[in-house]
């Protein structure tokens, strides 16, 4: 969700707290706040925040941060594929040669995507993947079963 702007959220560090249970970040016009759910859910399902999940959001802030939020801007959540052990699917598919997959990242897909791009994109073209992500690769090879949460 987003928060009108209590103060310049131009000046706001990345909040959470140890459980990683909710976060907080400047965001244009504001900031973004999230409970990190992640509710199971079949493929296809249209999605919405629920209201639950908004209240337990707000809540663990004010838990954390000696701040009262006056109001939420806009909500929203979408489905998000993540596997078993946590770990991001990528690679060419062993049933499937010319098949790649990138599938996996949970609720941090926007942050990972340019590293994970560069990785797939290098992965699919055949040549050696950045040193960064080289050593990852056989960790993230396709194989393992994954399932749709809403988040």
């Amino acid at each position: 969700m987003t928060l009108p702007p209590p103060h310049d959220p131009a000046d706001w560090p990345l909040v959470t707290d140890v459980a990683d249970t909710f976060y907080a970040k400047p965001e244009a016009g504001g900031l973004l706040l999230s409970p990190c759910d992640a509710t199971p859910a079949d493929p296809g399902r249209r999605v919405r925040a629920d209201d639950l999940d908004v209240a337990i959001a707000v809540e663990r802030f004010h838990a954390a941060v000696d701040l009262r939020i006056r109001g939420v801007s806009h909500t929203w959540a979408g489905l998000r594929t993540s596997v078993a052990d946590d770990t991001p699917v990528i690679g060419e598919d062993p049933g499937s040669p010319g098949f790649f997959w990138l599938a996996g990242l949970g609720g941090y897909g926007v942050q990972a995507a340019p590293a994970v791009g560069e990785l797939l994109a290098a992965l699919a073209a055949g040549i050696e993947p950045p040193a960064a992500t080289a050593a990852l690769t056989p960790a993230l090879a396709p194989g393992r079963e994954f399932a749709a949460t809403v988040g």
